[in-house]
């Protein structure tokens, strides 16, 4: 039998500053870390005011063909592409982003 867990939605954040402190902003290694729901990347995409152009560019067309199936079938969206989008939205940085990456392959 599976194991059955809530998941309790809060509200989207007004912010940048109050978006840093999601738990989808956590690196994927930290215990809180949770997958973007396609609120919080739409959200993001909001904040920051792209438009699905600017998206495309970020991300590729790989990439906005994943946030299209994201928000079709409400699975996890890319970490990689969610990472870069932060990295661009200058949620994360690079450099914090490669220490992470660095102590991951340690």
């Amino acid at each position: 039998m599976s194991e059955v867990k809530a998941i309790y939605q809060l509200p989207s954040p007004v912010s940048l500053e109050a978006f840093k402190e999601r738990k989808c902003v956590l690196s994927v290694g930290a215990p809180d870390w949770m997958p973007p729901t396609a609120e919080e990347v739409k959200t993001l995409i909001s904040l920051m005011g792209w438009s699905r152009d600017v998206v495309t560019k970020i991300l590729g067309d790989q990439g906005i063909a994943d946030l299209d199936e994201l928000e079709k079938t409400k699975q996890e969206f890319s970490y990689p592409a969610w990472r870069l989008l932060l990295i661009h939205a200058g949620v994360i940085s690079c450099e914090e982003e490669l220490s992470v990456s660095k102590n991951n392959n340690d």
